[in-house]
């Protein structure tokens, strides 16, 4: 007999991919694949997290955040960052719009050599590649987040064939696009077999009579084998 055992339990994907321990902040500076850019802020929190340390505080966790900027930009590094597939997804929509800007300058005759680019504020994240896996398979997350994780997931993979070992790996993207709740996976229904009881072994023949009976029946076998049969010898003679 089966019987169906339904678990409807959910599972987070992670408990937060904005918080960094002093444990996974030391790790991402030392890793070799995190981003140059984003070491100094990496840094920049871990020196803030030792100094409140010293200090006496108990933090378990800070936030790393990389402020909006304006950078200069010429035609040809727009165009050359535009075309690279190594440019950070989150600085793709700033460059088109300074593209755009700086073509539609150009067609009305102005002399134009670059032209600002409003760098948005990002949140520092990291993710494991089995997070990145799960949240890229889920209908859950964000569409908006999705170019961010599979640039992410590309860069491990590409680490992970050279021969690199990674636990985690930085992800900038803009700020307040972090999932701030664990997106949600739903455990599919799991069949289970119900125990199966243990049948007594019938055995193969059942004696006729009762051990005890049998030592019985043997004891008057052997008392009338013991009784002496008459005997028929020759008579003596008068």
């Amino acid at each position: 007999m089966k019987f169906f055992a339904v678990f409807a339990a959910v599972l987070a994907v992670a408990a937060s991919h904005s918080s960094w321990t002093l444990h996974e902040l030391g790790q991402a500076i030392q890793d070799p694949n995190t981003d140059p850019a984003m070491i100094p802020h990496l840094e920049a929190a871990l020196d803030h997290m030792m100094d409140q340390i010293y200090a006496g505080v108990t933090i378990e966790a800070v936030t790393v955040t990389v402020p909006a900027a304006t950078v200069e930009w010429t035609l040809a590094q727009l165009s050359d960052a535009l075309q690279n597939p190594e440019t950070d997804p989150a600085l793709i929509p700033a460059l088109e719009d300074a593209l755009n800007h700086l073509m539609d300058s150009i067609m009305a005759g102005n002399e134009v050599s670059a032209v600002p680019v409003a760098i948005p504020a990002m949140e520092v994240t990291h993710w494991s590649l089995h997070e990145l896996s799960e949240a890229l398979q889920n209908p859950a997350t964000n569409p908006a987040l999705i170019p961010y994780l599979e640039h992410a997931l590309n860069d491990m993979m590409d680490a992970i064939y050279a021969g690199h070992e990674m636990e985690a790996i930085v992800v900038a993207i803009p700020a307040g696009l972090a999932p701030a709740a664990p997106i949600p996976v739903v455990v599919a229904p799991v069949e289970a077999e119900a125990p199966v009881e243990a049948v007594p072994e019938v055995p193969a023949s059942v004696p006729s009579t009762t051990p005890l009976v049998q030592i019985i029946v043997n004891i008057k076998d052997k008392q009338a084998a013991a009784v002496a049969a008459p005997s028929f010898g020759p008579t003596p003679r008068a």
